[in-house]
């Protein structure tokens, strides 16, 4: 399947919604808050050395990064995304003059960017770091194919030329080699531009681009290139690493390696609801229960990760994937206006705010902050975008719809010019309706994701075949004015997780849900950036009750409100409540690290009478409890 431009969807509905917040919350008022999008940052300033940086800041020179590294990258990949979805004019402007300094940067010799970041010091010779130069690609791509400015065909080639000129001791050297840690981040990270190298070469036909890929290749595959799976960003960049390799090798090992990778990370540290991983900052062993937390950052990236394995596979599993992280997890790493997010989201995480928890970091790394988190504050804007691009594919004879979300879809495909209205509240309810205008006949592959065994299709209001092979249905001969609808039963359930104590939690559908409890939003530190706005911090606090046993025996049962809201992330405005039972567990709670106690292994005994006990999304709920033991 072949991704799609960004600019080819429409977001509507509930999806839009995330797009304008995230445009008029924090992200799009960063250029004023974050001390990296100064106007003399090192990606506007491109000209200025290192040592020009320092003797102006009095920093050292080794922290080159303040000057021009990921921070600029992360920020305007995920602004310009966000800018093409929402036609956000004010978000536009604050791109174009990185977009022109960009392309006005490029040397003789092919390099363009920051002058800071082309001779970094090591312990032997200066050596480029072009870390940031593959985020930059990555949106100069987007840039391309919303606008078709060949400049930026030209840099690219130039600078990928550039990139395989350099010596063996200058192209990615071990990162042990630098003079701080900012060096080990190309290097273990080193295949993440080769799909915009890929698209090059297909593009231009350039066989230097397929001797650069294999460089790249090269590095990932032996010495400090194959280490830190451990780190939780990492391991979500580099898990369709193997998988990239496959255009070019045709080895279908390729791919297993990628699957194989990821699903023997996730029978260790994915034992839990939400799409992720027990990883905060890294994995760490005996710390996979759901009160472990996973970063922002790697929201964004395993979306991302997961968008490119189903190209590269047509397997629905890395779809089903794609919708868990973004329905569940990732709402509530932000505020529900997206005016601040917070490092650490967990399953289990009833108390947020700046105390030292039971992470690899220590100090502030729940509270909700526009200010902090710097990674994540810059990159995880790109998370929605990411998603976008998972929902419609390009197929030889037609178009897949990959993943649901209202939204309309225009652009080309197998030869036709091809627009669908997808009509939907997924996945808070079971039906969506496609309504399609071409000028030809094309097929439509719609997908049936793993959790749902009863898929229904209608064409015109008539009931069709619908038995996917291999987790697709294909509508062949789908023709202008066509109304197809899909319906995908949901039931609500509880799952166990044998492997990691045999807790319970409850699904219906795409979502897992989350206890309600009262939050409590307690304003922190308020300070103004640098136009005069006031922006706030917050910790959020969950009343107790929180902790119970659940009956198993007694199924859950799902009540859907009237409407959907525009913004339905949010406790008041959770389209589906469940009811479960249960009886109450006083003796766990918070412990002596500031951390809700791991759950208790099931199953348990509870005193007391059951209680009916209200759930609602878990992407609804900042304060958390989705994970409980089984009632004995």
């Amino acid at each position: 399947m072949d991704i799609l431009p960004l600019n080819t969807v429409k977001p509507e509905g509930w999806l839009k919604e995330q797009i304008r917040l995230s445009s008029e919350g924090f992200f799009g008022h960063l250029t004023d808050i974050s001390e990296y999008l100064t106007p003399d940052n090192g990606w506007l300033m491109w000209r200025k050395t290192a040592e020009e940086f320092s003797a102006e800041t009095g920093k050292p020179v080794s922290e080159y990064q303040s000057f021009g590294w990921e921070e600029q990258a992360y920020w305007l990949r995920g602004a310009y995304r966000l800018a093409l979805l929402g036609g956000d004019p004010s978000l536009l402007a604050q791109c174009e003059p990185y977009f022109e300094a960009i392309l006005e940067s490029q040397r003789d010799d092919g390099y363009f960017g920051p002058e800071c970041l082309r001779n970094i010091e090591t312990k032997g010779e200066p050596a480029p770091d072009i870390w940031p130069h593959m985020v930059m690609a990555d949106v100069l791509r987007d840039r391309y194919l919303a606008t078709g400015d060949e400049r930026i065909i030209s840099l690219l080639t130039a600078f990928f030329h550039y990139c395989l000129d350099l010596p063996d001791d200058k192209f990615l050297p071990p990162y042990k080699t630098y003079k701080t840690w900012y060096g080990m981040i190309q290097v273990q990270r080193s295949c993440d531009m080769v799909p915009v190298i890929r698209w090059l070469y297909e593009l231009t036909g350039d066989d230097k681009l397929e001797k650069l890929a294999q460089r790249f290749f090269k590095v990932w595959e032996t010495g400090e290139g194959a280490e830190s799976d451990d780190h939780v960003v990492t391991f979500a960049e580099r898990v369709r690493y193997q998988a990239q390799r496959y255009p070019f090798s045709k080895d279908p090992s390729d791919i297993e390696g990628s699957c194989r990778m990821y699903l023997d990370h996730m029978a260790k540290w994915g034992q839990m609801p939400g799409g992720l991983y027990a990883a905060d900052e890294r994995t760490r062993e005996g710390k996979r229960d759901p009160r472990q937390a996973t970063e922002t950052c790697a929201m964004s990236e395993i979306v991302r990760s997961f968008g490119y394995l189903a190209s590269l596979t047509e397997d629905v599993s890395w779809l089903d994937r794609a919708e868990d992280v973004m329905f569940n997890s990732y709402p509530a790493s932000h505020t529900p206006d997206y005016s601040g997010l917070h490092y650490l989201t967990a399953d289990n995480l009833p108390e947020l705010d700046a105390l030292d928890h039971d992470y690899t970091n220590k100090g502030c790394m729940t509270r909700f902050s526009p200010f902090r988190y710097r990674c994540c504050q810059h990159n995880a804007a790109s998370a929605w975008p990411n998603f976008v691009t998972t929902l419609f594919a390009g197929k030889d004879d037609g178009i897949a719809a990959c993943a649901y979300a209202p939204c309309v879809f225009e652009g080309d495909a197998a030869g036709r010019r091809i627009r669908i209205e997808e009509d939907t509240e997924y996945p808070f309810r079971d039906t969506i309706r496609f309504t399609v205008s071409t000028d030809g006949p094309f097929s439509l592959y719609l997908r049936v994701p793993r959790w749902t065994d009863r898929p229904a299709v209608t064409r015109g209001g008539r009931p069709v075949e619908a038995l996917p092979k291999d987790g697709w249905i294909v509508l062949k001969d789908v023709g202008d004015g066509e109304a197809i609808e899909l319906r995908l039963p949901m039931t609500a359930s509880f799952r166990s997780f044998p492997d990691n104590g045999g807790f319970v939690c409850i699904d219906r559908g795409p979502l897992t849900y989350s206890l309600l409890m009262k939050e409590n939003w307690i304003p922190a530190d308020s300070r103004s950036d640098r136009a005069g706005h006031v922006w706030t911090e917050y910790d959020v606090k969950a009343e107790k009750p929180y902790t119970y046993a659940l009956d198993v025996t007694r199924a859950p049962t799902a009540e859907e409100a009237p409407a959907v809201a525009p913004q339905p992330f949010t406790p008041d405005n959770a389209p589906v409540r469940i009811t479960a039972w249960g009886k109450p567990l006083p003796d766990w709670g918070i412990g002596d690290d500031n951390t809700i106690e791991p759950v208790p292994e099931s199953p348990v005994e509870a005193d007391g009478d059951e209680q009916a006990l209200t759930f609602v999304p878990l992407g609804c709920m900042r304060a958390r409890m989705s994970c409980f033991p089984r009632l004995k």
